[in-house]
């Protein structure tokens, strides 16, 4: 098989159009067509881009006498090697999963809620406490992580599922749907609404224990929105991460996400510590659901 048919059969085989593969060389749609109708052979260095594209290698694109029957072959022999998830696979993660929904619901429930201490105390044992919090956030985050090490294939790897798995995860997500939109509903509702109490309750309560109540109903609001989304994605992302590309796309997505809510959450304790106005340093948080969300639509 001549190369200009390996670049048309290996194009199609990962569904790309003329322009996908010429952006992905860098050259102009003309002369990929120029090279799956002959008219032009790629230069080396084009060949070279072409087998990293395709995953092939150069001696394959360049040796006539190979045909796509190797390629076949050698996908056959790889789809062997991929991991099935059966009915007891899957029931083990959404256990797994389960424990961490609680875990980073309660991790950011701390976070939020640390300040409560040493604002309450006001003395080296309300700081002590306060640290504690965070300690302890920090271990069920990581708690969390090691927990779900067991099932990190599904982000890095291709896998696949025994039958009726797919029908049954289906179901599960159309089951917490309902779920899902209520609790949304109530922590964004926690959210708008906590500040009011600031203000209903301003110079008729100590505004220590003024601060500490609308931390602590903020806390509430966080649990019952990261708890939610956990459970949520870990029935999203069996499904979605089936393509490759939704893996790296994600994984990118997932770095950022957390960089960006680590830098929100520090500057709501820097703020709230130094102006001592709580209700306002939950300002970053606001920001950062807006860039989360932009973040989301560019990645898609």
């Amino acid at each position: 098989m001549i190369l200009a048919d390996k670049i048309i059969n290996l194009r199609k085989k990962e569904s790309m159009t003329q322009e996908d593969l010429a952006a992905k060389i860098g050259v102009s749609r003309q002369s990929v067509s120029k090279w799956e109708s002959t008219m032009a052979m790629p230069d080396l260095d084009k060949i070279v881009k072409l087998s990293q594209i395709f995953g092939v290698s150069t001696d394959f694109l360049l040796n006539d006498k190979l045909g796509m029957e190797a390629i076949i072959v050698e996908d056959s022999v790889s789809e062997s090697n991929v991991k099935t998830i059966d009915s007891e696979m899957l029931n083990d993660y959404l256990k797994i999963y389960d424990k961490i929904a609680v875990n980073v619901g309660l991790a950011i429930s701390l976070l939020v809620s640390s300040p409560i201490p040493s604002t309450l105390l006001n003395n080296p044992i309300g700081s002590i406490l306060t640290l504690s919090f965070v300690a302890l956030a920090v271990g069920l985050f990581l708690i969390s992580g090691f927990s779900s090490q067991k099932y990190d294939f599904i982000e890095k790897e291709p896998y696949d599922f025994s039958y009726g798995i797919e029908g049954v995860i289906n179901k599960n997500m159309d089951e917490y749907k309902p779920i899902v939109s209520r609790n949304v509903i109530i922590s964004i509702a926690i959210f708008i609404l906590s500040p009011l109490i600031i203000m209903i309750f301003e110079n008729k309560i100590n505004d220590d224990i003024l601060t500490s109540i609308f931390l602590f109903i903020i806390s509430l609001g966080a649990y019952i929105i990261s708890h939610t989304m956990v459970k949520n994605s870990a029935f999203q992302d069996l499904l979605k991460y089936r393509n490759p590309k939704e893996q790296i796309k994600d994984n990118r997505l997932a770095k950022a996400s957390g960089i960006l809510w680590v830098l929100a959450i520090g500057l709501v304790i820097i703020l709230g510590y130094q102006t001592g106005n709580w209700e306002k340093s939950w300002i970053p948080i606001i920001a950062a659901i807006v860039i989360q969300i932009s973040m989301v639509i560019f990645f898609d």
